[in-house]
């Protein structure tokens, strides 16, 4: 008997163990951003769904950056200019449960002579 299609099997358990995948939409990987404030916009997309006890996590350049939340974007202030990695991680409990691959951004920023 293949216990797996029974009806007696508990839905939430099954969601529970789908895997969730998370990929940086916005920026491209090796993207140069002309921005002057140091401002800019990173997008996620999230197969699967988050449950009440996980969040996202950004990371720029391997550090947290803001809180965790539930929500697929961030709105990056006054970035120093250069380049910089960003990661996007699940966290569930402390512990990091999906990652999107890290992409690499190049921030320039007028500078006055």
């Amino acid at each position: 008997m293949d216990w797996t299609s029974s009806p007696f099997l508990d839905q939430s358990q099954a969601k529970t163990n789908a895997k969730l995948t998370l990929t940086i939409a916005s920026p491209q990987h090796d993207a140069t951003i002309r921005n002057n404030a140091g401002d800019f916009s990173v997008s996620a997309f999230l197969k699967g769904s988050l449950n009440e006890e996980q969040a996202l996590q950004l990371l720029l350049d391997g550090k947290p950056y803001g809180s965790p939340q539930t929500t697929t974007s961030w709105r990056l202030t006054n970035i120093d200019r250069g380049t910089h990695t960003l990661t996007i991680r699940v966290q569930q409990s402390g512990k990091v449960i999906a990652s999107s691959d890290t992409i690499t951004v190049h921030l320039h920023r007028a500078s006055v002579q």
